[in-house]
C-alpha cells in the first residue's frame, strides 16, 4: 500500500509593514487600515503588528477601529462609549463616570497588547481631559 503523502499546515501570509497600504486587499477580503506598523483590516477583525497577529478582545479592537478611522481627531471618552454601545452621538444619551472609566481600563488592556507606553506613545496617545487620538505618523528621533 502506498504511503500517504505528508500533509502540510496551512499558514496565513499577512503582508509585511512594506507591502501593506491603506485600502491594500487583504487575505480574507477586507481592506487594511494602517499606522506605523500597526495594521487592522476591520472586515476580518484581524490586528498586526509588524506583520506579528495581535490577540483583542471585541471592546479593544472597536476601539482601535474607530482611533484609526479618525486618524488624529480626538475622540472623548464619552464618544467612544457611545461607540462601544453602538449609539450615534446625540446630546441625550447619558455617559457616566463609569462607563468612561471603563473606556480608561479597556484602553490600558489595549495599550498593553500593543507594547505602547503611554508615556512615550507609538500609536495612541491621550489629550489630558479630552480623550485619545492617533500618534502622528513620523516617528519621533
Amino acid at each position: 500500500m502506498p504511503a500517504a503523502p505528508p500533509t502540510q499546515a496551512i499558514v496565513p501570509v499577512y503582508p509585511s509593514q512594506e507591502l501593506a497600504r491603506p485600502g491594500m486587499p487583504a487575505p480574507g477580503g477586507g481592506y487594511w487600515i494602517t499606522h506605523r506598523d500597526l495594521q487592522l483590516n476591520p472586515e476580518t477583525r484581524i490586528v498586526l503588528i509588524g506583520g506579528q497577529q495581535v490577540e483583542l478582545t471585541r471592546t479593544e479592537f472597536d476601539l482601535l477601529a474607530t482611533l484609526l478611522e479618525s486618524k488624529r481627531r480626538v475622540r472623548s471618552k464619552a464618544d467612544l462609549t457611545l461607540v462601544l454601545r453602538g449609539e450615534s452621538y446625540v446630546t441625550s444619551y447619558y455617559v457616566g463616570e463609569a462607563d468612561k472609566r471603563a473606556v480608561e481600563a479597556h484602553m490600558t488592556n489595549l495599550r498593553r497588547k500593543l507594547g505602547d507606553n503611554p508615556s512615550n506613545p507609538r500609536y495612541i496617545e491621550t489629550v489630558r481631559g479630552v480623550g485619545y487620538r492617533l500618534t502622528t505618523e513620523l516617528l519621533a528621533p
